[in-house]
């Protein structure tokens, strides 16, 4: 069901026009404070019915989103709702109050630092360097490209275990990016 959201504004002229907008967004909160790590599931609760086909899935729903992080904004994406036994496909997406995609999260310089040196090192290692070496000369530059690559390896695998504090009652949107607005 779809609420309707109803705008009033003066033109340059001074006359009064009446606009009607149908709602494209849906209200949740997280549903528990808990510290997460990239890829780890979070749990929402809906704050108003919302319908999907011909299901109503109703207000106080707990629904579970993947979460993602991409330029210290916290993407959590909803692919399926369970409700009554069933398994509802959905492509939702949370939204922050200020009509930005993702929550707000401040990440730590050091945790992009770390990333971007992992990167960085994996990516000079897998560079290859293809010079005609003495068979001592090429096991020394395998075995020096071998630990660059480890260290980049883990230095990623570090910056992936970056933790996000979320709070219970963090209000959000959720759109339907199949819909058109």
């Amino acid at each position: 069901h779809e609420a309707l959201l109803q705008n009033r504004f003066t033109t340059s002229v001074g006359s009064l026009r009446s606009e009607t907008i149908a709602k494209n967004t849906m209200r949740a909160i997280i549903d528990e404070t808990k510290t997460i790590k990239l890829g780890d599931e979070v749990k929402m609760r809906l704050m108003e019915d919302i319908q999907i086909g011909s299901v109503v899935v109703p207000k106080g729903t707990t629904i579970v989103a993947k979460s993602t992080l991409t330029n210290n904004r916290l993407q959590l994406k909803v692919t399926s709702i369970e409700y009554r036994e069933r398994i509802i496909g959905v492509d939702l997406s949370a939204f922050d109050l200020n009509g930005q995609e993702g929550l707000y999260v401040p990440v730590t310089a050091e945790a992009v630092g770390l990333k971007a040196l992992g990167e960085g090192l994996a990516e000079t290692a897998t560079g290859g360097i293809s010079i005609q070496q003495s068979g001592k000369d090429q096991i020394l530059a395998n075995v020096s490209n071998g630990l660059i690559r480890a260290g980049g390896n883990y230095m990623r695998s570090k910056a992936s275990e970056v933790k996000i504090k979320i709070k219970a009652g963090y209000q959000l949107y959720l759109y339907d990016k199949s819909q058109k607005n």
